[in-house]
């Protein structure tokens, strides 16, 4: 039986590609809905969000993701009060590197928020990118979780993008996304491994924040010493 083959009868043998990652993971996972739970921020403690999602086969082809379809709980800022016309959508996400604004949803620190992408079929994935919320990086998730037909598949630490970076305003942005790699197809792996980041090479980014918060944020409380949940403005397509 071939290196990291999966057997007839329908289990698996959990291995690693042949290179580090946070999470023993299942060579070629085959299934529908793939979903990331999303448990923590880079510091924020009101809004999360994901800037784009990409799917790659086992051969590295890039999955098309015009007709899956995206679901999140939270559904995103969009369903505040004022907020019906923000453009941080859910769907967004389906335009992976190409998303020009990311999904943004409120947060409350110790509760997971979750997006759902479901194929149109079953796919084996050979790995998926995820570009973390860029227009306010402390916003991005830090703590994940993908889950594919609902067996989780990885768990780890995702890289918060550069600060400073202002996302699509800004107009350029710079290469920050994450792979996580499910494939020991070598070419893949090659022209990923540079995206591939563990837990360990990510403890320097924690240094920015204190106990979890920036070191300059403060937390709005109302006259009874209740967190209250400061506004996020409105951006519009």
């Amino acid at each position: 039986e071939a290196w990291g083959a999966i057997p007839a009868g329908g289990g698996f043998t959990p291995t690693l590609p042949p290179i580090k990652q946070d999470y023993e993971v299942r060579l070629h996972p085959k299934g529908r809905v793939l979903t990331i739970v999303c448990e923590s921020t880079w510091g924020d403690v009101n809004y999360l969000g994901l800037n784009g999602v990409e799917v790659l086969t086992p051969d590295g082809s890039r999955l098309n993701l015009a007709h899956a379809t995206a679901t999140a709980d939270p559904i995103g800022v969009c369903a505040l009060p004022g907020m019906a016309t923000d453009a941080r959508r859910v769907e967004q996400l389906l335009l992976g590197g190409e998303s020009q604004w990311g999904w943004l949803a409120p947060f409350t620190p110790g509760t997971s928020c979750w997006v759902e992408i479901r194929l149109p079929e079953a796919v084996a994935l050979g790995a998926v990118r995820l570009f973390n919320y860029a227009k306010t990086p402390s916003r991005g998730v830090r703590e994940f979780q993908l889950l594919l037909d609902g067996a989780i598949i990885f768990g780890g630490v995702l890289r918060a993008a550069p600060l400073g970076n202002g996302g699509a305003v800004s107009g350029e942005r710079p290469d920050f996304v994450q792979t996580v790699l499910f494939t020991s197809n070598q070419e893949l792996i090659d022209s990923e491994r540079h995206h591939v980041y563990t837990k360990e090479d990510l403890e320097d980014e924690l240094q920015v924040f204190d106990n979890g918060l920036l070191a300059n944020q403060r937390i709005p409380r109302d006259s009874s010493g209740r967190q209250q949940r400061p506004t996020t403005s409105c951006i519009r397509s």
